[in-house]
């Protein structure tokens, strides 16, 4: 999968599938209030759980903690939201 439009400052990040292709994959993208990396590896960990997430980072360095998650197509955004507040945390997806 190329990942060129991820920060390379972003920590951490998981591929799932390297089989997935560009033409298949859409990239929701969020503002959180994840800003530690003890945080973004609980995150990590319950995404990567998720059907249909092929990849996953956290900019810890962005003033927004930008959260960005490589999905299937038909992924929800809301779906990474719920997740996100029941483990206690702050997301919203921006805007394209």
């Amino acid at each position: 999968m190329n990942t060129d439009n991820f920060s390379t400052e972003a920590i951490p990040t998981l591929e799932k599938d390297a089989q997935t292709t560009v033409a298949n994959t859409q990239i929701l993208v969020f503002r959180s209030n994840i800003n530690s990396p003890a945080k973004a590896a609980l995150v990590l960990d319950e995404l990567r759980t998720m059907k249909g997430i092929f990849e996953v980072n956290v900019d810890l360095h962005d003033w927004e903690n930008i959260l960005r998650v490589a999905c299937h197509p038909t992924f929800r955004a809301h779906e990474v939201e719920e997740k996100l507040t029941h483990l206690g945390f702050l997301c919203d997806e921006l805007a394209d």
